[in-house]
Formats: C-alpha cells, structure tokens, sequence
C-alpha cells in the first residue's frame, strides 16, 4: 500500500432534514457536524489528501466552514445528482494509484473514531473493500404492503452498514468497467456488481447519522459521552 485517501461525502441537501441550510452545516455543540467529521479524519493522521465532496450550490459555504481543518494538499469538489456520482466525482479527486486505499465517510456522520478507520483500512487491504457495521438489537420484521408482520429476520445476521468505508484500488478499473443495471446506494452495493463481498468490521455505538431534525437531539445528548471514550 501506496497512500490513504479520505473521500468525505457533504453533498446533502437538507430535504429530510426539513432546513433551509444542509444538515452538515448544522451546530452541534459548538461546531457544524461536517467540522466535526473533517476532524476525524484530521485527528487520526494517516491521510495523504482529503476530498470533500460537497452540493454544487454550496461549494463556497463549505469552504468557509472548513477554512481552518483543511491543509494545502486538501480539495473540496463539486458533488453529483446522486451519492454514487458524488462518490465517482470524489475518487477522480484524489490521484489515487493502483496500490492505494480509499475511505469514504458521511458528512452527516459527526461522531468516528480512528479505531474506525484502521479496521476498515486493514480490511480493505485483505478483502478488497470495507465497511463499519452494527449489529442489529430490536427484532426485525419484513413489513407487508398493509403495514404488517409479513416474516421475521434473523437478528444474529442481521448488520446496519455505516460508514466508514473503504476499497483498495486494485479493484477501482473492473468496478468501472462493470456496466449497471441500477446505481449503487453504497460501496458495499457497488462492489457486489463484482462479486466482492465488502468485509464488515464494528462501529462505535456512538456512529449515527444525522438525517431528521431528531437525529440532532440525539447526536447533543451523545457528544460528552463520545468525548470520555474517545
């Protein structure tokens, strides 16, 4: 392995978050979340460049926000209609070669430890991409169309992907070549087109993300407790 490239994904518009302003701008205890998610990365040390992937409409607010955790090497560029173009726009960003990693993160995700991004790191260097999950704790049901319990999941396999993520680039020009029948929602979706099996590895129990107004209350109650542990 060459070098270590963070691709963080703001290209969020603030739909379901019922703002005028994008989620990742929002205030959480005293720093936008996306400040909060740049630090992460800044804080665990290990990247050669970071690339934030921000809504074309708000490219110059992003760089205000993000004036003082960026370093010289950094970029932040203009994002796509969807995550997965946002996504292909942020790994053109990076230079990256044939023998590197790719760790991509959430914007909206303010609370990510270092731990977090070694495991997947290591993990995409074995398996050839990664992702943080969690293990699922409520019992899970298959809901029918009238809204009822149509078939129970098996909670012991069940897993909620997160992010971090990561691929190594070695698989970067067959996953390109690979023609779609429909968009990825995510790396672990991307690369099953070919046949990769993205290696889950555990998220902090603080790892949410922040999508509805409620989300917030949650994060708030969260920080001081993520603080002590990490």
């Amino acid at each position: 392995m060459n070098f270590i490239y963070g691709i963080l994904l703001s290209g969020g518009s603030g739909t379901r978050f019922a703002s005028n302003s994008p989620k990742q701008f929002t205030d959480l205890c005293g720093k936008p979340i996306l400040v909060h998610a740049a630090l992460a990365f800044k804080k665990w040390g290990l990247l050669k460049t970071l690339v934030v992937v921000a809504h074309p409409d708000h490219l110059l607010q992003t760089e205000e926000i993000l004036a003082d955790c960026l370093d010289g090497s950094d970029k932040i560029v203009a994002g796509g209609k969807t995550r997965h173009e946002s996504t292909l726009n942020g790994i053109a960003a990076t230079n990256a070669g044939s023998n590197d990693v790719l760790v991509f993160h959430d914007g909206a995700r303010p609370f990510v430890t270092s731990t977090e991004f070694d495991l997947v790191v290591h993990a995409a260097i074995r398996s050839g991409a990664a992702s943080t999950a969690a293990k699922a704790t409520d019992t899970l049901v298959v809901a029918s169309k009238r809204e009822t319990c149509e078939s129970f999941l098996q909670r012991d396999s069940v897993r909620l992907i997160k992010t971090p993520q990561a691929l190594h680039t070695s698989v970067l020009t067959e996953l390109k070549d690979k023609m779609l029948e429909e968009e990825p929602t995510d790396l672990c979706s991307w690369v099953q087109v070919i046949d990769l099996q993205a290696e889950l590895v555990s998220a902090n129990p603080y790892n949410l993300k922040v999508t509805v107004a409620e989300d917030l209350k949650i994060a708030t109650s969260y920080y001081s407790y993520f603080q002590e542990d990490n």
